[in-house]
């Protein structure tokens, strides 16, 4: 014969619910243990996801600056060596038109070296030759403007 009332013939007796009671809550107590422990684990590994999305950003933008500045550096490169081709053909044309003036002044004295021996040939010669710069003809002394006489030699 059971020694407790009616009420509680369908019940454990509360030995036996203190114990399950306690069993019950280390079970939750051990599950919330393992629920923090899985959260800690998952914010370590989003934190490391995090990190490591970080240094591939870094990366790749380490690499864009790196590529964006070689590009700039072969641009100016390009444009130094425009420039610079450029300042040769301007040094080419300018030490040619120097040359050229150079040629034209001698070719100058040239002639004018040649006109003066071309008088000093006519005089050997015993023909008559005109003083000044007249522009007619000696020997004869046709076509000599006033003023210029010939003088034979």
């Amino acid at each position: 014969l059971c020694p407790y009332p009616p009420t509680h013939t369908t019940m454990a007796p509360p030995h036996v619910l203190t114990n399950q009671r306690k069993a019950n809550q280390r079970k939750a107590s051990q599950r919330k243990a393992n629920q923090r422990k899985a959260n800690q684990r998952k914010a370590s590994q989003r934190k490391a996801n995090q990190l490591k999305a970080n240094q591939r950003k870094a990366t790749s933008q380490r690499k864009a600056n790196q590529l964006k500045a070689n590009q700039r550096k072969a641009s100016q490169r390009k444009a130094n060596q425009r420039k610079a081709s450029q300042r040769k053909a301007s040094q080419r044309k300018a030490n040619q038109l120097e040359a050229n003036q150079r040629k034209a002044s001698q070719h100058k004295a040239n002639q004018r070296k040649a006109n003066q021996q071309n008088v000093s040939q006519k005089k050997q010669l015993g023909r008559c030759v005109c003083v000044c710069v007249c522009g007619g003809g000696g020997g004869g002394g046709g076509g000599h403007i006033k003023n210029c006489f010939e003088v034979p030699v």
